[in-house]
C-alpha cells in the first residue's frame, strides 16, 4: 500500500471509531459506518446493503477495519455497488 492509500485508510478508520464513540448505542463489533464523498461520518447500518442509498465515491468501513466503496450508478439514483477496497484499490472479486 502506497503512504497515501496508508494516510486514506487510516483517516477512514479514525472517522469510523470516532462514530462509534460518539454513539455507544451501535452494538460493539457489528455493522458498518459509511463516510460520505466530503469525508464526514454519515451513518451507521447493521449490514452493508443498499447501494442504492448513496452516491458513488461514499466509503464504508466495518468494525474490523474492512473498507468498501460506492461505484457505479450516479448522485441522483444511487450507487450501483459495494466494492470491496484492498490496500487502497478496489478488488472484484
Amino acid at each position: 500500500m502506497d503512504k497515501a492509500a496508508y494516510r486514506v485508510r487510516a483517516s477512514l478508520l479514525a472517522k469510523a471509531k470516532k462514530y462509534r464513540a460518539r454513539y455507544p448505542s451501535i452494538p460493539s463489533g457489528a455493522g458498518v459506518v459509511v463516510i460520505n464523498r466530503e469525508g464526514v461520518a454519515a451513518g451507521w447500518m447493521n449490514e452493508l446493503r443498499d447501494p442504492e442509498g448513496w452516491v458513488p465515491g461514499c466509503r464504508a468501513v466495518d468494525a474490523g477495519g474492512a473498507v468498501w466503496i460506492a461505484r457505479g450508478g450516479d448522485d441522483y439514483n444511487g450507487a450501483r455497488e459495494w466494492v470491496a477496497l484492498q490496500h487502497g484499490v478496489a478488488s472484484h472479486g
